[in-house]
This record gives structure tokens, C-alpha cells and sequence, in this order.
């Protein structure tokens, strides 16, 4: 796992419950997509005999997962790696999501002029939600601005972006967020700029993490979050099963849209 936001906390519980239920014990390591921190926790996984891996990280190197499952270890991978081609992994179309959070803008809410706010736009997922982004905008907009503003995924992030962009600009109509945390961020800018949401500008997340609804006003976001993952994993482990599995995400509308 990696990083202390709100939807690998969530991941983490779902995951958690699962394996709970089906009578199996998590073994956590956050690795904060640290290469000294993963070479560390590889080792403690040989020496503690722990016999399935599920992956979030980055930093996963495919010279990793193939030391693994030289030591009997079954590897599943949960959407952020990089390693192409791996045989049991859960993934979610970013593409869609962000497509339809920028689709819900412009149809639904009459948005024109609209912000992509992103973490590291190296990373696969953040490329993916921007290319479903700039789709929609040139789907159904015939004169329109691609805008990214790129940041790291965190509430800061999001803060700062939205701060420095939204006091300097006036005519944003709405924000596509990569993840609900700096979704949240930009939301607490507007308030401190004293935009109105959602009557002067509509912000949209990516996760719907628990703390999305809690959000004042409450987050519109697109949920990737589904309770099913944590079944699926550990059905596939008590089977010894390969997952090929590929989550299509779904918008859930609150106060921070219009619509």
C-alpha cells in the first residue's frame, strides 16, 4: 500500500473485511512508493512465510514480483502498478471515470470552461483520467480549452492549485479532480476565496472515499471504491484462482454539482 489518503485507507478496510470473513490475516506495509522501504518489506514477507501479496504501489518493479513468486508467493496487483502484462491483477478504467465526471459538467451542470487538477501526470492513472477528460471536452464542446493543473494527489495540492489559479482567475465553471483529497482541498480554496459552490463554480473527486460525503458542501465523485474487490481477492486466493478483473467507475452526484 502506499500513502496516507483517504482511499487507501478505505482500500485497506474493504480489503481488510474480506479477508476477516474468509478467515484470513492482513499483513500491512505501507510503503509510501519508497524503493528502500519496499526492498525492506520484500524480505519480511520471505522470513514470515506470508503466502499471498496484494500490490498498490508504484515502486513495484517487475524484477519484484518475479522474486516473489520464485519464493511460492501468489501476487495480485491492484490497479497503480506500472508492470505491464501481469496475469492476476484487479484494474479500474480511469479513462471512463474521468470522462464521465468532465461529461457530467458540461451536459448536466452547463459547464464550458473547465479545470483538470491532476497528481504526477507521469503516473498511469493520472494520464488515463486526463485523456478521458480531454475526450469529453472535445466531444462536446466545439470551442473549448484543454487546462491542466498538476499537483501530487494531496489535500495541500489541490489547496494551492485552486488558490493560486481561482484568485487570479474568474470564469472557471468547473474542476475535474483526480482524487477526492484534492478535490477537498480545492473546495476549502473556494471558501476561503469566497466562491460559492455550486451556485459560482462545481467541483468534481475521484474515489468517493468516506470523507467525500462529509464535505461541506458534499463531494460529487466518481466512485472506484467497490466493496466486491475484497470478495473477489480472497475467493481467488481460497480457490487459487487468477484475477482478471477491470472495475468501471460510476458518478455519485452530491451538493458540489448542480445536478
Amino acid at each position: 500500500m502506499q500513502q496516507n489518503h483517504p482511499y487507501f485507507s478505505d482500500l485497506v478496510n474493504i480489503i481488510e473485511t474480506a479477508a476477516n470473513k474468509h478467515g484470513y490475516k492482513l499483513y500491512l506495509c505501507n510503503s509510501n512508493d519508497n524503493e528502500d522501504n519496499i526492498a525492506y518489506f520484500l524480505k519480511s514477507i520471505i522470513d514470515n512465510y506470508i503466502q499471498t501479496v496484494i500490490i498498490n504501489s508504484l515502486a513495484i518493479t517487475e524484477k519484484d514480483i518475479k522474486y516473489l513468486e520464485k519464493h511460492d508467493i501468489n501476487v495480485i496487483t491492484i490497479d497503480r502498478t506500472n508492470v505491464d502484462n501481469q496475469p492476476n491483477t484487479i484494474s479500474v478504467d480511469h479513462f471512463r471515470g474521468s470522462y464521465i465526471a468532465t461529461e457530467h459538467l458540461i451536459k448536466n451542470c452547463e459547464c464550458e470552461n473547465i479545470l483538470f487538477m491532476s497528481g504526477e501526470i507521469t503516473e498511469k492513472s493520472s494520464a488515463s483520467r486526463f485523456k478521458g477528460y480531454q475526450s469529453a471536452m472535445q466531444e462536446y464542446l466545439l470551442s473549448h480549452q484543454v487546462q491542466l493543473l498538476e499537483g501530487n494527489f494531496t489535500y495541500k495540492s489541490g489547496f494551492d492549485l485552486a488558490y493560486n489559479t481561482l484568485n487570479q482567475k474568474n470564469d472557471v465553471h468547473g474542476i475535474v479532480c483526480a482524487n477526492d483529497a484534492m478535490a477537498i482541498g480545492a473546495i476549502s480554496a473556494c471558501h476561503k476565496l469566497g466562491i460559492e459552490i455550486p451556485n459560482q463554480i462545481q467541483i468534481i473527486g475521484y474515489d468517493n472515499c468516506d470523507l467525500s460525503q462529509y464535505s461541506t458542501p458534499s463531494l460529487t465523485t466518481i466512485n472506484q471504491l467497490d466493496s466486491k474487490i475484497g470478495e473477489i481477492i480472497m475467493n481467488s486466493i481460497k480457490e487459487n484462482k487468477t484475477i482478471q478483473f477491470e472495475y468501471t467507475p460510476e458518478i455519485v452526484i452530491r451538493d458540489s454539482t448542480k445536478a
